[in-house]
Order: structure tokens, then sequence, then C-alpha cells
């Protein structure tokens, strides 16, 4: 059997996400060292972003399809968004192969009585296993439209 002294151990420095597993050691309290063992892979591990318009967006043509841009993040955990570069964007990061995505927005001074959608986008198309379109009819002038899609096969840099 080989040897298992911690102190034989090597830095993995770039582990698997999927199945590897780290070991952390505190060496704070001098000789009595504590040793943790912390799973990289999916099971409890969230990877993901909020984002949020700063302001309010004026002025688009609301009568066709108009794709919202997001200037400010809440969090971020693994460069899923750009407040700058494709800021309309969530790009799928490497080590991701399901996602679920939520949507909330709220918009104001429409005309009553009026249809609006919020819809999800893949790589540029609604035309996917699992897209989210809610539509509805408005009767009032500002109202609050929601979503959460099914879990989403993807691959790294596919955008929603």
């Amino acid at each position: 059997m080989a040897d298992s002294k911690i102190s034989d151990l090597t830095e993995d420095t770039a582990p698997d996400r999927q199945s590897d597993f780290v070991v952390t050691v505190d060496t704070s309290a001098g000789d009595n060292k504590k040793v943790k063992l912390v799973n990289l892979g999916p099971a409890g591990t969230f990877d993901g972003a909020l984002v949020k318009k700063s302001t309010d967006q004026t002025g688009a043509n609301y009568t066709t399809e108009t794709v919202l841009s997001f200037d400010a993040e809440i969090y971020d955990t693994n460069a899923w968004h750009d407040n700058s570069s494709n800021n309309t964007r969530l790009t799928v990061p490497i080590g991701v192969s399901m996602v679920q995505v939520f949507a909330n927005i709220e918009i104001q001074n429409v005309t009553a009585d009026t249809w609006q959608q919020l819809r999800l986008f893949k790589n540029g198309s609604s035309g996917f296993d699992g897209g989210t379109t809610v539509v509805t009819e408005i009767g009032a002038t500002t109202v609050n439209i929601s979503f959460v899609s099914p879990p989403i096969s993807c691959a790294a840099t596919d955008f929603f």
C-alpha cells in the first residue's frame, strides 16, 4: 500500500469539477492540523449569476421582439455575464451541462388590454428543448411577468 501521509500529497491545480474531491488543510492551529474533504462535483454546488438593470430600459420599439440588456450583477460565480460586452447574454462556462433559468420583468406604461410575452432564447433561437415563453394579456398599465425554465441541456459557450 502506498504511503498515505498528508504531507506526501501533491497539489491538483486543475481539479475536475465533476468527480474530484479536494483536501484542504488548516494549519492555523500549529501542529494540530485540520483536514477537510470537499466534493467539487455537481451535488451541493451552485454555479450561476443574478443580473439586473440598474435603470429602466426605455425608448425601444416594443412592437417587435426586444432583447433586454443587463448592466449590473448581484453575483456571478463563474463569468456567466459581462456588464459591457454581450450584456444581453448569460454564457455557459466550461464544466456546466445543465442550466435552469429564472426570469422576472416589470413592464410599465403600456396600453392596457394588450398582449406581452417573455421568451427565453438559447444561442439566439427560441426553438429548443426546454424553451420557455410566457404570453399574457395585460389588463393594467404595469405588470410583472415571471418564468422558471425546466433544466436545459447545454455545453460551454452556449448562451441564454
